[in-house]
């Protein structure tokens, strides 16, 4: 089956698990893969849209303490767009907690010393 070989290419990864998940197989998607999607939905979405219109919709559910806790950790997410993502939350975000988050984690992407660590 394509989509379970697909698994193990890690820019398809995550989306093979949600489509897997969607059509009843038992497949583990774990917070990495998570965190990827999320990366990548709104990096895909800073493509075409505004960027304070995708900052308002990327989490607009979570308390701005989980927001803080989650983007603290997207620097560390390998995806080419999530310095750019960053960037916008930082920006963007009415949230001066978050958008500082966003301003830290966006820092640590750019720096090659995070990567080596």
């Amino acid at each position: 089956m394509r989509w379970m070989r697909a698994q193990s290419h890690p820019l398809l990864r995550a989306h093979a698990a949600v489509w897997l998940l969607e059509h009843g197989e038992d497949v583990r998607l774990d917070p990495q893969d998570r965190t990827w999607l999320l990366v990548d939905l709104g990096a895909g979405l800073l493509e075409e849209a505004n960027p304070a219109d995708v900052v308002a919709e990327l989490l607009p559910s979570l308390p701005p303490e989980d927001q803080v806790e989650i983007v603290s950790g997207l620097w560390q997410v390998s995806h080419p767009g999530v310095t750019n993502l960053l960037t916008a939350l930082s920006d963007h975000h009415p949230d001066p907690s978050v958008a500082r988050a966003a301003r830290k984690a966006a820092f640590k992407a750019r720096s090659p010393a995070a990567s080596t660590d």
